[in-house]
């Protein structure tokens, strides 16, 4: 089972949790998404801002050299930008499927989260409606960290607040709830065999890492009912 190298360092730590799941099967883009922000972090607690450009300032050796192997935080922050509709779809299939088997719909299924997913995409993030096959594609990709996404998503638009390095404790229990979830539900449904997420697969949190409590919420079951209304009808999700 991977875990997350989470020490307690907050800056650091939500570094660590935002960059595996926007880069979770590049390692390279990881390290690189890391270095560009501890630079970022390090040149601005110099003050650079109170200096001229004749001025000299003293760096160390280390900060120097990845400074010299980084890309650019702008191409880093771009390349990290472009993850974040495939993440948010795997992280909302989770969080859809948390909803309709807490609230008590009837025969919940992954079609049936993938199809609400298409939904919000469209109407929370304003993103044009992705065929099944994207949407199935996405799944596949970020199913190892689909709880941290879905654990950013509710923060952002759930508790609508901007995160930051010290909600990471907060963020990183609300994604172990999610992680539970999913390697313990399992569809009852024919043709369906072991849980939404196979145990040992996610990316998890150190054993010894402090995570406080967290509040869990469902939507309402006539809000979800109401969002499947059409989901036998319409074209592509009759099954």
């Amino acid at each position: 089972m991977p875990v997350l190298e989470l020490t307690g360092d907050l800056d650091n730590d939500f570094l660590v949790f935002h960059g595996k799941a926007a880069f979770v099967d590049n390692e390279i883009l990881y390290i690189q998404y890391l270095q560009a922000n501890i630079v970022k972090r390090s040149v601005d607690s110099v003050g650079v801002e109170n200096y001229t450009d004749d001025n000299i300032v003293g760096v160390p050796v280390t900060l120097l050299n990845r400074i010299l192997s980084c890309p650019s935080l702008e191409e880093i922050d771009n390349k990290f930008n472009q993850t974040f509709v495939p993440g948010m779809t795997a992280g909302l299939i989770l969080l859809n499927t948390w909803d309709m088997v807490n609230a008590g719909i009837v025969d919940p299924s992954l079609n049936k989260a993938q199809y609400l997913t298409q939904k919000a995409m469209l109407d929370v993030c304003k993103e044009k409606k992705g065929s099944t096959g994207e949407i199935a594609k996405y799944w596949k990709k970020y199913k190892p960290v689909c709880h941290m996404w879905a654990a950013i998503f509710t923060f952002i638009y759930s508790l609508k607040k901007k995160i930051r390095p010290t909600d990471t404790p907060a963020l990183v229990a609300l994604a172990e709830r999610y992680r539970d979830f999913g390697e313990n539900h399992i569809f009852l449904r024919q043709g369906v065999s072991g849980p939404l997420i196979t145990p040992g697969t996610c990316w998890r949190a150190p054993d010894d890492y402090t995570q406080p409590d967290v509040q869990m919420s469902v939507n309402p079951r006539a809000d979800i009912e109401k969002k499947l209304e059409s989901y036998k009808t319409e074209k592509g999700w009759q099954r």
